[in-house]
C-alpha cells in the first residue's frame, strides 16, 4: 500500500451524466451510492435538498454577507457596537444574560433613550433568568427595569417548558437548577436591524472572556432577520412577559441620567437588583407581529387572531410553527425567483437554511435533516480529472465537534453509518474528525468532592463511544482503491487518515463551549480543506437539545471559494488545540481511567434523566430504577422464595422475615436511595455554578484594584511634581513674600493630594478585602459540601440496613427493647428525628473532630451515642478560655491519617482545617492556630499572641492595638510559612 497524499484512481470512477448533475430531491429518488450523484462543483444541492424533503424555508444569499468574529472579546466589542448602531431593531435570544453584566444592559438602556423609533425583543428562558431570584440579582431583575422604563419599545419575554410553569408547585417540589432540566429556551440569535450573529454563546462574562465558541455575522439580509425575528416573537406569545416591580423614583433617577451613570454606580447597581413579576398574557400585549409579508410591524396593525392559554399550550404552539414554517417556505420560493431575475448567479452563491429543533413541541427539523445529509454524503463523487487518473482529495471530510461529548442516537448513526463507510467500489470513502473538551477544558476540572468526578463521567462516555467505533472497525486508516491517504492540510495530522478519529480540545486557560459540523467533499484538483457546508447554531448534538429544549442552527452551504476558505479557518483553529489523539491506548492510561463507581454513576444519571415529554414518564423512569436497587439489595438477605435469614436466636431457630416486611423495607430503601440521590445532583449542578459566579466577581473587583492602582500612581506623580515644582520655587524666589505665598499654595496642594492618595489606597484596599472575602466563602462552600457529602455517604451505609436490622434483633430477642442507646450494630436512635438531628449536628462540627465521631459512630463506640451530645460537645470545645493549658485545649482524635507533606500547626501539632488565628511574633514556631485549640470563636481585635510568644504587657485579645489579626480557613497558604 502507498503512503501518499494523493491517491492513483481509474479516470472513469464515476460515469457522468449528460444532463443535470445533482442528486434528485425528491424522498423516493435517493438511492444507495450506485445511483444518483453529486459532484463537487454542485455544493448548494444541500441545501435544496433539505428544504424540498423536510418543507423548510431556504434564503439565498450572497457569500461576502457571511463574516466570522474569531475572539469572544471581538464578538463582546461587536455586540457593543451593534446595539448603540441599531436604527429601527434589535431582537435578541439567549439562555440568560449573566446578573453581572450590567454595563451592557446599560449600552440597551442608553440606545433606546437616544433614538425613540428603536424597538427592543429579548427572550430568555424564564427557569434560568430567575434562578438566583428573589435571594440575589439574576437576568431577569438586571433587565426588568428596561420594560418599565421604555414600555412603548420593549419587549422582554421569558419562556418556560410546558411540562412546568416558574413558581408552580412542580417547580418549586422539584427545586432550581433542577428544574431547568425539564427542557429550556436555548437559542442564540443577536440581531440589529437587518444583521444577525448566529452562535452558540450565551451573553455571560466568561462567552465574552475565555471560553470558545463560534460567532458568524450575516450583514444586510432583511429576510433572514426578519424570520428570525418573527420566530422569536411567535415564541414570546407563549412566553411570560417581565414586569418591574421596583422603586419608581429610582427608576426615573436613573433614566434621567443615563448618559452620565456608570455601569457600577450606586443607583444602577440598585436598579438592576430591583424586584419583578412575570405575567401571563397569551402575547396579547405584544408590541410587534408578523406582518403579511413577513416583515415586522406594530401589532396594533396586524393583531394576534387567538391567545394561547396558560396551561396546554403546547399543541397550539405546535400548530403555530408548523404553520410559521409553510408561510416562510412560500415566502422563500417567491424570494428565490427574485433573486433570479435581478441577481447574477455569481452573486446567489451561498444558501441559508435554518432548522428548528423543538422536541417537546414535536418540531423535529434538525433531527429529520440527518438521514437526507447521511445520503448526500454517499453520493458526494469528485469531478472527472481533466488529464491523467490521479484525484488530488479522493474522499469527503466531515468535521464534527460539541463542547458537551454526549451524542444522541441519530448523530450517532450519521458516524458510525454503514451506508457511509460501505464497501461499494464506485463510493467516495468518508472520514469523520470529531473534537470533544478534553478534562482540563471542563468547567469542572480540578474541583474536589462530587463534581471532581464529571470530568471522568464525560471520558467514560467517550471511551462508551470510542468502543463502539472500534468494534465496527472504523479506527483503521481510511482505504481509498487499495491505498491509504495522509491529510497534510491537517495541522495535528499523525500518519493515515482513520474512517473515524477522536481528539480532545485543550488551551491552559480556556473552556470549549464550540458547537458544529463542517462538510468538505472530494475533489479532483483541491487537496487543501474547504468545507462546503457547515452548520451553526446552539444545539450540542445531544439527547437533551434532541427532546427538550428550544434549538435553531443555520445550515449554510455554499460554492464561494472565500467563504469556504472562512470556513477551514474555523476547522484549523479549532484542531489546532485539538492535538491530543484519543484512541484505545488513551483510553488505557492511568489517568484515564475510570473508576467503577464512576461509571455507575454515570450510567444511573442517564437512566434518571432519559430524556421524556412528560414528567410523570420520567418520574416512573426513576423510581424503576430505584426499585431495582432494592430488589438487588433484598436479595443479599434472603430469598423470596424461602423468605428466611439466618441468624443467632436464643432457641436456636431461624428467623423468618415475612414478604410484607421485606416489602416495607424495599419502600424505605428506595426512599433513602431517591432522596440521596437528589441530593447528589444537587451537589453536582449547583456547586461549579455557584463558584464561577463567585469568580467572576472576583475578576471585576481584580479590574477594580487595577484601575485603582493606576489611579493612585497618577496622583503620586502629581504629588511628585508639586513638590519638586515648589523646591523649585523656593530655591529660585528672590523675594520673600512671593515666596512664602507660593509655598503656602503649595503646601494646601500637596496636602490635598496627600489625603486624595490615603483615600483611594484605602478604596483599594476596601476592594482587596472584598476580593479576599469571596476567596473566604469559595473555600468555606467546597469545604461544607465536601463535608456534607462525606457524611452523607456514611449515613446512607449504615441507615440502608438499619430497618431490616433493628427486625432481624427484634425476631431475636423479642423482649429486649431499643429506647436507650444500645452497642454496636444496632440502632442508636429512637426516631427518625433524633437520628436527623445528630447528622445535622455532625455537618457543623470541624472536619477532624466530624471524622473522629463518625468512625466511633460507625465501630459502636460512645462518643456519639445520642443526638443531643452534639451540640454541647460542641459549644464546650468552642466556648474554653485561652488561658488553660495548651494540650487540654486538644480534640481527642484518633487514627486521622494525613498527607505527610502537609504543613503542621497549632498547639496540636495538625495540618490547618476550618478557620484559624494567625500570631503576631513574627518568628512564632506555630504561626497559625485552630479557633478550637485557643478557645476563640470570633476574629480577635487588635493584635494576638500565642501562649509561647505572648509579651509581658500583652493584657489578651481585648488589648487595644491598631491592627486587626490575621486569620484565614485552612487553604489560603501564609507568605513567611516555610
Amino acid at each position: 500500500m502507498s503512503n501518499s497524499k494523493v491517491v492513483s484512481r481509474p479516470v472513469s470512477l464515476v460515469e457522468k451524466p449528460q444532463s443535470k448533475r445533482f442528486l434528485s430531491t425528491k424522498p423516493d429518488a435517493h438511492t444507495s451510492s450506485s445511483g444518483s450523484a453529486v459532484f463537487e462543483d454542485n455544493t448548494n444541492r444541500l441545501a435544496s435538498m433539505v428544504s424540498d424533503n423536510l418543507q423548510v424555508p431556504m434564503f439565498p444569499a450572497s457569500s461576502s454577507s457571511v463574516l466570522r468574529v474569531e475572539t469572544p472579546r471581538q464578538f463582546y466589542g461587536l455586540l457593543k457596537n451593534k446595539v448603540m448602531q441599531a436604527k429601527t431593531r434589535i431582537f435578541l435570544s439567549t439562555l440568560y444574560m449573566g446578573k453581572e453584566e450590567r454595563e451592557l444592559a446599560l449600552y440597551l438602556c442608553r440606545a433606546l433613550s437616544k433614538n425613540p423609533a428603536l424597538q427592543l425583543t429579548l427572550l430568555m428562558d424564564a427557569m434560568r433568568s430567575t434562578r438566583e431570584s428573589p435571594k440575589g440579582p439574576s437576568s431577569a431583575s438586571l433587565l426588568s427595569h428596561l420594560a418599565t422604563m421604555f414600555p412603548d419599545q420593549v419587549d422582554i419575554r421569558l419562556y418556560a417548558t410546558p411540562v412546568l410553569r416558574p413558581n408552580g408547585f412542580k417547580a418549586r417540589m422539584i427545586g432550581r437548577r433542577f428544574n431547568e432540566g425539564f427542557g429550556l429556551q436555548h437559542m442564540k440569535i443577536y440581531g440589529f436591524d437587518d444583521d444577525v450573529i448566529i452562535t452558540g454563546a450565551n451573553l455571560s462574562r466568561d462567552y465574552f472572556t475565555r471560553r470558545k465558541d463560534r460567532y458568524i455575522l450575516i450583514r444586510n439580509h432583511a429576510p433572514l432577520a426578519d424570520y428570525l425575528h418573527t420566530l422569536i416573537l411567535l415564541i414570546s406569545r407563549f412566553s411570560y412577559a417581565l414586569h418591574y416591580t421596583g422603586d419608581m423614583a429610582l427608576l426615573k433617577q436613573v433614566k434621567k441620567s443615563v448618559f452620565e451613570m456608570e455601569d457600577s454606580s450606586k443607583e444602577y447597581v440598585a436598579l438592576c437588583s430591583s424586584p419583578f413579576r412575570l405575567e401571563w398574557d397569551g402575547g396579547t400585549t405584544l408590541l410587534l407581529g408578523e406582518d403579511t409579508d413577513g416583515t415586522v410591524a406594530p401589532s396594533s396593525l396586524f393583531p394576534p387572531i387567538s391567545t394561547f392559554p396558560e396551561k396546554n399550550w403546547a399543541p397550539m404552539a405546535e400548530k403555530s410553527i408548523q404553520k410559521f414554517t409553510k408561510r416562510w417556505l412560500e415566502r422563500c420560493a417567491n424570494l428565490r425567483h427574485v433573486y433570479r431575475r435581478n441577481w447574477s448567479p455569481s452573486q446567489v452563491d451561498t444558501y441559508i437554511v435554518p432548522l428548528l429543533q423543538m422536541g417537546q413541541l414535536n418540531i423535529k427539523q434538525e433531527t429529520n435533516m440527518i438521514p437526507f445529509l447521511t445520503k448526500f454524503l454517499a453520493s458526494l463523487r469528485p469531478n472527472e480529472p481533466d488529464s491523467g487518473s490521479y484525484v488530488a482529495r479522493p474522499y469527503t471530510t466531515v468535521d464534527l465537534t460539541s463542547g458537551y461529548f454526549t451524542l444522541s442516537g441519530v448523530y450517532k448513526s450519521l458516524v458510525l453509518s454503514d451506508e457511509l463507510h460501505g464497501s461499494a467500489t464506485d463510493q467516495t470513502p468518508t472520514c469523520f474528525r470529531l473534537v470533544a473538551a478534553s478534562p482540563e477544558a471542563n468547567g469542572f476540572y480540578g474541583s474536589k468532592g462530587v463534581s471532581s468526578r464529571i470530568p471522568a463521567a464525560y471520558t467514560y462516555l467517550e471511551q462508551e463511544f470510542w468502543s463502539q467505533v472500534v468494534e465496527k472497525k472504523l479506527d483503521k486508516p481510511l482505504n481509498v482503491h487499495g491505498s491509504n491517504v495522509i491529510d497534510e492540510s491537517d495541522p495535528v495530522s499523525q500518519g493515515h487518515i482513520p474512517s473515524v478519529s477522536l481528539r480532545e480540545w485543550n488551551k491552559y486557560g480556556w473552556t470549549y463551549h464550540q458547537k458544529g459540523i463542517w462538510v468538505t467533499g472530494p475533489s479532483a484538483t483541491e487537496t487543501e480543506l474547504l468545507p462546503m457546508m457547515t452548520m451553526i447554531g446552539s444545539s450540542n448534538y445531544g439527547a437533551r437539545s434532541e427532546k427538550f429544549d428550544l434549538e435553531c442552527s443555520l445550515m449554510i452551504t455554499t460554492q464561494a471559494p472565500a467563504l469556504r476558505k472562512l470556513f477551514a479557518a474555523e476547522v484549523v483553529d479549532m484542531r489546532e488545540s485539538a492535538r491530543h489523539l484519543m484512541d484505545t491506548k488513551a483510553f488505557e492510561t492511568p489517568e484515564r481511567k475510570v473508576s467503577a463507581l464512576n461509571r455507575a454513576l454515570t450510567l444511573q444519571t442517564k437512566r434518571m434523566f432519559r430524556p421524556r415529554h412528560d414528567l410523570h414518564i420520567l418520574t416512573g423512569n426513576h423510581d424503576a430504577w430505584i426499585s431495582l436497587m432494592a430488589r438487588r439489595k433484598r436479595q443479599k438477605f434472603a430469598s423470596r422464595k424461602k423468605s428466611t435469614i439466618q441468624c443467632d436466636r436464643d432457641d436456636g431457630e431461624p428467623i423468618v422475615i415475612p414478604d410484607a416486611e421485606l416489602e416495607a423495607f424495599d419502600a424505605q430503601l428506595k426512599e433513602r436511595v431517591e432522596r440521596w440521590a437528589e441530593e447528589y445532583a444537587e451537589i453536582v449542578d449547583q456547586l461549579p455554578l455557584e463558584l464561577q459566579r463567585t469568580f467572576n466577581l472576583m475578576k471585576e473587583l481584580d479590574y477594580t484594584t487595577e484601575a485603582s492602582k493606576e489611579d493612585i500612581r497618577t496622583t503620586w506623580r502629581q504629588y511628585c511634581d508639586a513638590r519638586d515644582h515648589m523646591a523649585g520655587c523656593v530655591s529660585g524666589s528672590t523675594s520673600p513674600t512671593e515666596s512664602a505665598e507660593k509655598d503656602e499654595q503649595g503646601i494646601h496642594g500637596r496636602k490635598w493630594l496627600l489625603s486624595s492618595i490615603q483615600a483611594k489606597t484605602s478604596a483599594a484596599i476596601s476592594v482587596a478585602e472584598e476580593k479576599l472575602a469571596l476567596a473566604l466563602s469559595a473555600y468555606d462552600t467546597v469545604d461544607r459540601q465536601i463535608r456534607r457529602l462525606d457524611i452523607d455517604l456514611l449515613k446512607n451505609e449504615r441507615s440502608l440496613y438499619a430497618g431490616l436490622r433493628k427486625e432481624l434483633e427484634e425476631a431475636a430477642h423479642p423482649t429486649e427493647t431499643y429506647s436507650t442507646p444500645v452497642p454496636k450494630d444496632t440502632d442508636r436512635f429512637s426516631s427518625e428525628g433524633q437520628l436527623h438531628t445528630f447528622w445535622s449536628g455532625l455537618i457543623q462540627l470541624d472536619p477532624l473532630t466530624c471524622l473522629a465521631y463518625l468512625k466511633e459512630f460507625m465501630h459502636g463506640g460512645t462518643a456519639t451515642s445520642s443526638a443531643s451530645d452534639l451540640p454541647k460537645k460542641r459549644s464546650a470545645a468552642t466556648q474554653k478560655s485561652a488561658s488553660p493549658d495548651p494540650s487540654a485545649q486538644i480534640p481527642k482524635v484518633e487514627n486521622i491519617d494525613y498527607d505527610p507533606s502537609e504543613p503542621r500547626y497549632c498547639y496540636c501539632d495538625r495540618v490547618s482545617y476550618g478557620e484559624m488565628v494567625a500570631c503576631d511574633n513574627e518568628d512564632c514556631p506555630r504561626e497559625w492556630f485552630h479557633y478550637a485549640c485557643v478557645g476563640l470563636e470570633h476574629p480577635p481585635k487588635g493584635h494576638w499572641y500565642c501562649q509561647f510568644c505572648a509579651p509581658s504587657n500583652w493584657k489578651g485579645p481585648g488589648t487595644k492595638i491598631p491592627a486587626d489579626a490575621r486569620y484565614r480557613p485552612s487553604s489560603v497558604k501564609r507568605a513567611r510559612v516555610a
